[in-house]
């Protein structure tokens, strides 16, 4: 007789994402008569006969759960007749028998019953396109014979490689027990650890031993880390620190101890054979890897083939064969662009130990892309989540569910008769528990009888089968969206044969509690195997539309009666375990991933949770009572007691007003209660609560509308208000991740600290964990009366193996949400209310609520990027909590026509202006008072606004969204709010249901808010007003607490997209982007890949395409952050949207009234307005250029958009390049009426990486905010010299760049040749009679004076001391000679004219002192000084023009003895001609600046216009009528330079320390015939900011490429013999002699019996003093020196005593000195307690102005006698390394290892060099290493004790060292 065929569904829906992990399954209930099989009172067998064969039977009534409405129980199918082959009726039970198990296993012929389907948008697209399964892939593949390979990460690649380690197990086990009798012999020396690798050069080590009274080991250097992975388990050796640091007490680190691993007991990581690892790639070094897992810090992969062919970028891949071998398969080119999409996977390989780390090989590449689908991919790689089900696995699911081997249910088992039903969200069919509730009055009383029922899994899935061993591999399953997921168990059984799906009849094991009304448990529970079939599947939103008595679905009111039943229940059971905690309320994301919002069905969501916790529970006791050793637990530990008591201090009476853990003990009997408030109400300790503002006005407007739920949604989620949410992310922090373990190992470690459970266990999820399965087949155990099916020691291994896979799923989880996230941030960044976590000198960390999880990397505000202006300052509140101050200055203005606005001043407020602080009472009620006091509490607010010894300018409102409520208060609002809850929880059974919620009860009263003002809360930039200060000053304050605005956008950071701060909100109307401040080669330029440095050039084109795209590296680099950046509010921008061959680009236009333009003195392209008038057709030159960037633009407009609200409104920021620069004049009669009208007119490119305009901002203008960001004017001169050496450039000049070495030794016959030829290479005698030039050149010297005169190209290289600067000189004399000579002679129609020129003002103003000084007034030529515009307005300022800040006021310096020579003073000296006109306006402008001048004439553009005429008018007369320019290599470029000059020779100095494309400069812009480079190579190098761009071969000179044919100057006059000796051999080869022949006439000489006392040696001037001292750190560029300079006090220390002895002892002085060091910071400090000493005694107070404090490449070209050389970096013994790797060099030495810089630094003195420093750090570096080697040999080595302590006080000294 056929069977009918069950009614269970076909349709391959999805299941649902995965529940939280205390939660599982919910099951519909019914309201229902129970049998007495169930109650326990057991009727005979022919009641239960007649009952299954549909017989009449009295049926007993029961009332509905709390006085519901009673109904039938056979009505309850009513409404579930949907589906036509649905026949059960309520008067045919017959058909219930006649249903047999056959076809309890039908799963695929019936249509999908859509009675718990409703009509969700998202369940009719899956329908569209349902996925296919892994199964049915699985199976597919398997059919195909196609490939099943798949590379997981962390597990083992089936490869064959050897050589294998090449160290033997037996070597391995002896050195085990080695290390065992260290641990057992010196307890207190050595140690066990756990190693966690922090970093290459840094390690954690756990100590093992609980009763240790140390808990970690630091270990610092790879040395000392050995070849150890993350997490092995090794033996320590201290080195520092505990009971052995005998010198703990010398720095700050008093508590920690420091070690090195000295082997490895046991490497979890090796026991995996070739483990596959996902890496990112190594922005350094492209070999090296870093592992994302951390199991070491770098990998080195094999790149044989890509290293051959010389691909800088490239690495190998391989493959795997047939055979197992590994093969190369392709080439890939990292692109620098996106290095961060990428994911590589590689296979260790060995870890040699000669080697650093250990080696690899590339097996895969993962590109993340920009879709979601990258990213996904990449973390099912990185989290091993599997896919394919392996064939086994297949072939044993086809014959479960082909010819099952099923038992008949028995009569006491089949409750089908039953309702129960299923909870889950709307798509899953993943439902592996169900619900139910009866009720009966028994006794008098009335009982409910609830039911959760468990899918009985392991009744199909036995134990040791195909199935389960891939349910354990799996251990759980990973769901990559709410729709589809790799499942534990195959679809086939979790989706149909095992899933409780409606009207499908399935075995379950079944747990039934028997509690009253009020939720008490009325006997223990108990647990049977039951026959079960669901009626329906409800979502949560169905559950929660029931119990808000708002479903307009169709449903039975007996379902209505069960849930409303089991959510009064579940409250009970709530209360009774949370207590006021239960109220909390879940975060509303304001980026929601979900369709569905969980606070939206939060009780029905808090019903299912509560059921199973209950359910998991008593199972938990239910199996450990009967198998005590042997159950799988999940718990929690405790996290540790001083971590807890840290947090309790640290979150002070905040963790009170934590509703997450209200009623929660801490520790010592703390519980944390809003009624802890109550008992400390009083004035003096009267604390606030700081709520957002616009939480706050949402709370106002709820409580106003009497929207009750809305108000406790604002006021029970932690994580809105601020104090609270950094609580809650500190308690997070110290809690410890769950873990499954066995019951054997007791109370102590198995309890559950976050549930407070013991026992607890997992059992409601079966489909989805592996160890519910382990907790089924222990239950089956029991009620079998058998033995436990796994022993203890099973058990505690699949325990471990389930706690770290299931981790890993949990943060597959957290990264999948994180993803999902940053898809759509990706798509539109989103404006977030963060809250500052932490601050110090660096950065300040944020907390941003809906971003929780991602990680803190890229979550924060680093000081750096914020472009500040001077050193930010970090104070301590009185409160403990740190407070920092930064500062700008910024140059911000508002557009605005011409006819519109008035003058006003920068910061003018619109409303009043005030000082102090301003408190502002917003709410109900009466406002209490606030103390002055509290200005400086616990929410961090100040009244000062001084933070320092300067100015902080204006300051802006750090409280600008914040308010503040008395505690007292707040305490009271939110326990009224506790009290309302539990009055509307009480009162669900009410039929009016929400009318309740706003009727009931008086109305909540609001408390006060406080505002508190600290500030302004806007910027209001200068009108109109010409003379308005052109920058504005001002600052903001960060401090714990504290709620800012920033915009977080999306982009790839290891292969996935991740959040990052895009736009930091200072104010209403200012923001700081800090993604071009982050990287601007990516935002602005390109990457370059292949290098300039070693390619062969062939054609000028290929020179410029070279250099150009490095150069705009460079010049993005260098432009970002500059003090020229112009912000304008409210600008006209209009973009369109062009198609260029397959590309699409986007353009715009912005349009500026010149008038705005000049008064505020904006050039856009380095161009003025003027200038754009002079122009032809008004363009910027240079514009139609493809490749370069006049200027660089960051746009950012507020879009206005209906869908976006304040919590998520957006910005969209564009960054673009100008192209073109235009001025628009108007014809006809509008020029007669205003001669200054027209339009400038700037085009611009958005770049291809920036962020795709919207489409309403197409087509049509808009306003925005524009930033400009000016390309320096050497940048801009550099690539406009590039750019015209094809048109301009003449053939000498293309020769030079084409390395055209012929060049070198070719000569073409002519006049001048022979006069050259002729020339003598130096002085005659009577011209050195007229000068002070004494020494005659020496042969060298001669050959390479000869060589530069007779050759059109030549070099010389003239080391320290070589007289390169006096070689100079006589070139520049003798060419003015010969140039003179070629005019008399008539050769040239006009005379020619020499240009010197340097890298730097300096080096310049040097020779044209060595010129005045050396050859005298009467043989020195007619030389002029030409210094750049920004020197000019230092010495004579003008009004309106943008003045030069303090910073570069100090380097930008006209030198005062050249003032005679110097051109912006030379046209104002008497006689010439427009000089006294020019007087007049230096004049006016001097009274313009003096304060003491009370009535200041008035000054307009017009006459700013009219003198800068003036200047150039007297400029050009004056250059054409000297000898010899001199000038830096970018001033050469000058138009009005070269245009007003005749130019033939060029000669450059310190040419080693240019770059090529600055060299090119002079030489393109003047058309030299004539080019001598002089230089050194072994000296400074150039000095560039962009380490991509110096890489690719920016840092390498034009001198140092024609390096091979120079002339060498071999003799040194300026050192000491025993000071030069180690650069002589060290960069020289030992080619370098010292001179003169006759030493006493050298003026390194020291007379015999003169010898200072301080060497250690007396002959021997030199010495080198140990101090080890402690490094601090700049954050940020600023007065002080740049970002990341250093200083080191106990050297400053040290080298002010050596100074003051030097002056005070020796009597040297003080000009004599330079006192040097290679970082601003460090010479900073050094000068600040120098002028503090000289100050103290009058008589050296004299000598101030001549100290001498210099970095070192400010040293570079000058000498004195003494020098004072501190190294500055440092580190304690313990974190030196024995064999430092390049990168660890380069992080802790960093300049020092410079080779160059070194040899600048010991080669300034003449007679004595002093240097200070670590030499156990320097000895770490190759070339210090030698040196303080040779020091130590010669004696000249001295520790900081015994240096100048004995020599303190020796007056005989003195008198010794007089002459």
């Amino acid at each position: 007789m056929e069977q009918p065929k069950d009614t269970c569904s076909s349709s391959s829906s999805s299941s649902c994402a995965g529940k939280q992990e205390e939660q599982g399954q919910a099951s519909a209930i019914d309201d229902e008569s129970v049998p007495a099989t169930i109650t326990g009172n057991r009727t005979d067998e022919e009641d239960k006969k007649t009952k299954l064969r549909g017989k009449k039977k009295k049926k007993i009534k029961f009332k509905a759960a709390l006085d519901l409405s009673n109904f039938y129980w056979g009505k309850i199918y009513e409404n579930l007749e949907r589906d036509p082959k649905e026949n059960f009726r309520e008067d045919t039970p017959g058909k219930r028998e006649a249903k047999e198990h056959p076809s309890f296993w039908d799963t695929g012929d019936t249509e999908e019953d859509d009675a718990g389907g409703g009509s969700d948008s998202d369940m009719a697209e899956e329908e569209e396109a349902p996925p296919v399964s892994w199964f049915d892939e699985s199976n597919r593949r398997h059919e195909d014979d196609e490939d099943m390979f798949d590379i997981i990460v962390g597990e083992s690649l089936d490869i064959i490689h050897r050589p294998s380690e090449p160290v033997s197990l037996v070597r391995q086990e002896h050195r085990r027990k080695e290390l065992q009798e260290l641990l057992n012999n010196r307890p207190d020396k050595y140690k066990r650890c756990q190693i966690k690798l922090e970093g290459p050069h840094l390690a954690i080590c756990k100590v093992l031993e609980e009763a240790d009274i140390h808990e970690e080991i630091e270990i610092h250097g790879r040395g000392k880390c050995g070849r150890t992975f993350n997490e092995d388990e090794v033996v320590v050796e201290i080195l520092h620190g505990g009971p052995l640091g005998n010198d703990s007490d010398k720095d700050g680190d008093n508590n920690k101890m420091y070690g090195l691993v000295a082997g490895v007991l046991r490497s979890k990581f090796k026991e995996t054979e070739f483990t596959v690892m996902a890496c990112t790639s190594n922005s350094k070094e492209v070999h090296l890897m870093n592992p994302i897992c951390n199991s070491v810090p770098k990998i080195s992969v094999w790149r044989h083939r890509s290293r051959e062919l010389e691909k800088k970028n490239y690495i190998d891949v391989y493959k795997r064969a047939d055979d197992g071998q590994l093969l190369f398969d392709k080439y890939f080119e990292i692109v620098p662009e996106k290095r961060r999409c990428y994911i590589f996977l590689v296979v260790y390989l060995l870890w040699r130990p000669e080697f650093t780390y250990p080696q690899g090989a590339v097996v895969q590449v993962l590109d993340c892309g920009e879709n979601l689908q990258g990213g996904l991919d990449v973390l099912k790689t990185h989290f091993k989540v599997p896919r394919y089900y392996g064939k086994k696995t297949l072939a044993h699911v086809l014959k479960i569910t082909g010819s099952p081997d099923i038992r008949t249910p028995t009569e006491e088992e089949d409750i089908r008769h039953m309702t129960v039903f299923t909870i889950d969200n709307a798509n899953s069919r993943v439902l592996d528990d169900a619900l139910s509730v009866w009720k009966t009055k028994r006794e008098g009383r009335d009982i409910l009888l609830v039911g959760v029922h468990i899918t009985d899994v392991t009744s199909v899935v036995k134990k040791g089968s195909a199935v389960d061993k891939e349910a354990e591999k799996r251990a759980t399953s990973y769901f990559a969206s709410e729709k589809s997921g790799c499942h534990m168990m195959p679809e086939p059984l979790s989706q149909n044969m095992l899933s409780l799906l409606p009207n499908c009849d399935r075995f379950a094991i079944s747990v039934f509690f028997k509690v009253d009304k009020k939720g008490k448990m009325l006997q223990k529970p108990y647990v049977s195997r039951k026959f079960i079939r669901s009626c329906r599947n409800f979502s949560y939103k169905e559950v929660q539309a029931i119990i808000d008595d708002s479903a307009s679905f169709e449903c039975s009111q007996t379902l209505r009666s069960s849930i409303r039943t089991l959510d009064i229940l579940a409250q009970h059971f709530r209360k009774e375990r949370l207590g006021n905690s239960r109220f909390e309320v879940s975060f509303e994301d304001a980026i929601s991933i979900y369709d569905e919002d969980k606070n939206q069905d939060i009780d029905a969501r808090n019903l299912v949770e509560e059921f199973m916790i209950k359910t998991n529970q008593f199972i938990a006791s239910y199996l450990v009572d009967s198998f005590r050793h042997c159950v799988p637990l999940r718990c929690q530990a405790d996290p540790p007691e001083d971590k807890l008591k840290l947090w309790l201090n640290r979150e002070g009476h905040v963790k009170d007003f934590l509703v997450k853990l209200q009623s929660r003990p801490i520790i010592d009997g703390y519980v944390c209660d809003i009624a802890n408030q109550f008992e400390s109400n009083n004035d003096r300790d009267r604390t606030d609560i700081s709520v957002q503002k616009t939480i706050w006005d949402e709370i106002q407007g709820a409580a106003d509308s009497q929207d009750f739920k809305k108000v406790r949604y604002l006021m029970c989620c932690d994580l809105l208000h601020p104090l609270q949410c950094l609580a809650i992310e500190h308690w997070m922090n110290i809690m410890k991740t769950g873990a499954y373990r066995c019951s054997s190992e007791g109370k102590k470690n198995t309890s559950h600290f976050s549930l407070n459970l013991f026992p607890y266990t997992h059992f409601t999820s079966p489909l989805r964990r592996y160890t519910d399965l382990i907790t089924h087949r222990l239950v089956h155990a029991v009620l079998d009366e058998k033995e436990a099916p796994y022993t203890q020691a099973e058990v505690s291994k699949i325990c471990a193996e389930m706690t770290e896979k299931y981790q890993r799923k949990k943060e597959f989880d957290r990264s999948y949400r994180i993803t999902r996230k940053c898809k759509k941030l990706a798509k539109t960044p989103c404006t977030f209310s963060a809250i500052v976590d932490n601050v110090n000198t660096w950065q300040v960390t944020l907390c941003i609520p809906s971003l929780r999880g991602a990680s803190y990397g890229r979550l924060e505000l680093p000081l750096n990027l914020l472009d500040c202006s001077r050193k930010p300052q970090l104070r301590t509140l009185p409160s403990g909590k740190k407070k920092i101050l930064c500062f700008w200055n910024k140059r911000f203005y508002r557009y605005e026509e011409p006819t519109r606005g008035h003058a006003v001043q920068p910061f003018e407020h619109a409303e009043e202006e005030f000082t102090g602080q301003e408190r502002t009472m917003v709410g109900r009620g009466e406002t209490s008072y606030v103390p002055e006091e509290q200005a400086d509490g616990p929410s961090g607010r100040e009244t000062s606004h001084a933070e320092g010894t300067e100015s902080p300018g204006i300051l802006i409102d750090s409280n600008i969204h914040t308010m503040y409520v008395p505690s007292a208060e707040f305490a009271q609002f939110l326990e009224a709010v506790f009290e309302r809850s539990e009055e509307n929880d009480s009162g669900r059974s009410c039929t009016e249901g929400e009318e309740r919620l706003v009727s009931s009860g008086d109305s909540l009263n609001i408390p006060s808010a406080i505002f508190l003002r600290t500030g302004k809360q806007s910027l209001v930039p200068s009108g109109q007003d010409e003379l308005a200060s052109h920058c504005s000053e001002f600052s903001y304050s960060f401090c714990p607490g504290q709620v800012v605005r920033v915009q977080t956008h999306a982009a790839p950071d290891r292969g996935v997209p991740a959040p990052y701060v895009q736009l930091f909100h200072i104010c209403d109307n200012f923001d700081l982007c800090l993604t071009h401040m982050d990287d601007p080669v990516v935002t602005f330029a390109e990457y370059v890949t292949v290098p300039v440095k070693g390619r062969n050039i062939r054609c000028i084109d290929e020179y410029q395409n070279a250099w150009l795209p490095v150069l705009e590296m460079e010049s993005a680099t260098s432009s970002v952050g500059g003090e020229e950046t112009v912000v304008i509010d409210d600008a006209e921008v209009t973009i369109i949207k062009k198609r260029l061959g397959r590309k699409t680009v986007y353009l715009g236009t912005i349009s500026l009234d010149p008038k705005f333009c000049d008064n505020r003195q904006i050039a856009i392209g380095g161009k003025s307005v003027d200038w754009l008038e002079e122009m032809k057709l008004g363009e910027s030159n240079f514009s139609n250029l493809n490749y370069a960037a006049l200027d660089y633009l960051c746009i950012r407009h507020k879009l206005q958009d209906k869908d976006l609200t304040d919590s998520t409104s957006s910005i969209w920021v564009g960054h673009a390049i100008v192209k073109k620069v235009k001025l628009k004049k108007p014809r006809g009669r509008y020029v007669d009426i205003d001669p200054d009208a027209g339009t400038v007119i700037v085009t611009f490119e958005l770049r291809p990486n920036s962020r795709r305009p919207p489409n309403m901002l197409i087509g049509e203008p808009f306003g925005a905010t524009l930033e400009i960001i000016p390309k320096s004017q050497a940048d801009r001169r550099t690539e406009q010299m590039i750019v015209a050496l094809d048109a301009q450039g003449c053939y000498l000049a293309k020769s030079i760049a084409l390395s055209r070495y012929d060049l070198l030794n070719t000569r073409e016959w002519s006049h001048r040749l022979a006069l050259c030829m002729q020339s003598p290479t130096d002085l005659t005698d009577e011209e050195r009679s007229l000068s002070s030039m004494t020494i005659i050149n020496n042969e060298n010297q001669t050959k390479a004076i000869r060589r530069a005169l007779e050759y059109p190209f030549s070099l010389i290289q003239g080391p320290p001391g070589t007289g390169k600067t006096s070689i100079g000189v006589k070139l520049v004399f003798l060419f003015v000679k010969i140039n003179k000579q070629m005019w008399r002679e008539g050769e040239d129609p006009e005379r020619k004219q020499v240009l010197f020129c340097g890298p730097s003002n300096k080096s310049v103003d040097l020779v044209a002192r060595s010129l005045l000084k050396k050859l005298g007034k009467d043989l020195c030529p007619d030389i002029l000084r030409v210094y750049g515009k920004s020197v000019e307005q230092v010495d004579f300022p003008v009004p309106i023009k943008i003045g030069v800040s303090n910073k570069r006021r100090k380097i930008l310096k006209s030198d005062p003895e050249l003032r005679e020579v110097t051109l912006h003073h030379v046209i104002r000296q008497d006689g010439k001609p427009h000089a006294s006109e020019i007087r007049v306006y230096d004049e006016k402008f001097r009274r313009y600046f003096d304060p003491n001048v009370t009535l200041r004439e008035n000054i307009t553009l017009e006459d700013v216009k009219a003198y800068d005429k003036l200047i150039a008018d007297a400029e050009k007369e004056e250059l054409g009528k000297r000898d010899v320019i001199l000038c830096t290599c970018v001033v050469a470029g000058r138009v009005s330079l070269t245009k007003g000059t005749t130019i033939h020779q060029v000669i450059i100095d310190e040419s080693g320390m240019c770059t090529e494309p600055q060299t090119m400069i002079p030489i393109i812009a003047t058309k030299a015939e004539q080019v001598v480079l002089i230089g050194d190579h072994q000296q400074l190098r150039p000095i560039v900011k962009c380490t991509a761009a110096a890489d690719l071969g920016l840092d390498q000179s034009l001198f140092e490429r024609y390096r091979a044919n120079i002339a060498f100057l071999n003799v040194q006059y300026r050192m000491h013999p025993q000071i030069s000796k180690f650069p002589k051999n060290q960069f020289y080869l030992g080619k370098l002699e010292t001179g003169p022949p006759n030493a006493e006439e050298a003026d390194w000489y020291i007379p015999p019996g003169q010898e200072l006392s301080i060497w250690p040696v007396t002959t021997n001037p030199k010495v080198f003093c140990h101090v080890e001292g402690e490094e601090e750190t700049l954050t940020v560029t600023t007065q002080e020196g740049n970002e990341q300079s250093k200083s080191n006090r106990k050297e400053a220390d040290k080298l002010v005593e050596a100074f003051l002895y030097l002056v005070q002892v020796e009597q040297i002085p003080v000009k004599d000195i330079n006192l040097m060091t290679q970082y601003n910071a460090q010479r900073s400090l050094i000068k600040r307690k120098l002028e503090e000493k000289l100050t103290e005694d009058p008589h050296l107070a004299k000598q101030l102005e001549d100290l001498t404090v210099q970095t070192v490449v400010a040293s570079q070209g000058s000498e004195w006698d003494y020098v004072i050389f501190s190294t500055v970096r440092s580190l304690p013994p313990y974190k030196l390394e024995r064999n430092p790797t390049l990168g660890w060099c380069k992080y802790n030495l960093g300049f020092i290892t410079d080779k160059n810089q070194i040899n600048v630094g010991l080669t300034r003195a003449r007679k004595g060099l002093i240097i200070i420093g670590n030499s156990n750090l320097l000895e770490c570096d190759k070339v210090w290493k030698q040196l303080l080697a040779m020091y130590v040999k010669e004696q000249c080595f001295v520790n900081t004790r015994s240096f100048l302590s004995k020599r303190a006080q020796r007056p005989e000294v003195t008198a010794v060292c007089s002459p």
